[in-house]
């Protein structure tokens, strides 16, 4: 295995500056939504003078302390990643591994251990990036498993936090490159798209009658929680749905092109992932030099083909995912 220490390339200096930036003004979110429930949990405290044998407003007084202790707890561990990121920055090095992997493997530190031809390893944390989300926790995630294509040449590029560790930068497979081609959207693709964002649509109308019902039973919660606690971020989280579903919507019916790249899995990686309210396992195929998330873990192993589909924005970038398959 062949070593050496270079400069950052300007690649690598918006992946990180972008990933610092995130984790500087994700804390400052955190914070003031920490504040804002911690504000309403005293609020709600206040009112249990008055209603000290009301159980609703207990478990939500509950829930709102709770959520802003999750808050300002997260806010700060942002912050620390936002320092490592500075500090990666200001020492502008990577180091590249170059050699015949014969094994790649996940470890209990949750890092994923590249084995080399000669004996030599080194641990990297992939970045983990979900479809048209902040890219700020993609070196966190909790992974279950790794697996990749034995027995390959590999360059890899890693941000260095100790010997032979660090955040990933780039990993190519060398005799397995991606093709990408850009070909017009067909009427398939359309409905495809559309019959995903009506199912979201469906799924949270359903979700909203469910906390309905639930804040109905006003034997367990009082008029006041239901007034000042319940029925305002439903209104919030509501009206956001429907202009995101509205610009997904409208972004997609503007899409005359959609870029396709093709090429073997050289790696698969189960992790859990933020999808909607709750953590799901989701898996992350790499392609060519990237990684594309999806929710179904048995489309490929490494060595099969897979093909991936993106809307085609005007500048030629890439835009939503419309399929993986």
């Amino acid at each position: 295995m062949q070593q050496k220490t270079i400069p950052l390339s300007a690649r690598d200096v918006l992946t990180l500056q972008s990933l610092r930036n995130v984790n500087h003004t994700e804390p400052v979110a955190f914070i003031i939504t920490g504040t804002l429930m911690l504000t309403m949990g005293l609020l709600m405290a206040w009112l249990l003078r008055m209603h000290p044998q009301d159980t609703g407003l207990w478990i939500f007084t509950l829930f709102l302390l709770g959520t802003a202790t999750f808050c300002f707890y997260h806010s700060r561990k942002k912050r620390q990643l936002r320092n490592i990121f500075e500090e990666l920055l200001k020492a502008n090095r990577k180091v590249t591994y170059s050699g015949r992997l014969i094994h790649m493997e996940l470890t209990p530190r949750n890092t994923i251990r590249y084995k080399f031809e000669g004996g030599r390893s080194v641990e990297a944390y992939p970045l983990l990036v979900q479809d048209g989300a902040s890219p700020a926790s993609g070196y966190s995630r909790r992974m279950i498993s790794a697996m990749g294509l034995d027995r390959s040449p590999v360059t890899l590029e890693v941000a260095p936090l100790q010997e032979n560790t660090g955040f990933m930068l780039h990993i190519a497979y060398e005799d397995q490159p991606a093709q990408v081609s850009e070909q017009p959207i067909l009427a398939e693709d359309r409905k495809f798209i559309m019959k995903e964002i009506i199912l979201l649509g469906i799924i949270f109308l359903i979700l909203l009658f469910v906390l309905y019902l639930f804040i109905s039973f006003t034997s367990k919660f009082s008029k006041a929680a239901l007034l000042m606690g319940w029925i305002p971020p439903a209104a919030i989280i509501a009206a956001g749905l429907i202009i995101l579903l509205s610009r997904y919507r409208r972004s997609v019916k503007s899409a005359t092109h959609k870029i396709v790249i093709t090429g073997v899995v050289t790696e698969k990686i189960t992790a859990w992932a933020r999808v909607g309210k709750s953590s799901m396992l989701q898996t992350w195929y790499r392609v060519g030099p990237e990684t594309f998330e999806s929710n179904d873990a048995s489309l490929a192993h490494p060595g099969q083909k897979l093909q991936i589909a993106f809307t085609a924005r005007k500048d030629g970038s890439r835009g939503r995912l419309i399929a993986i398959r």
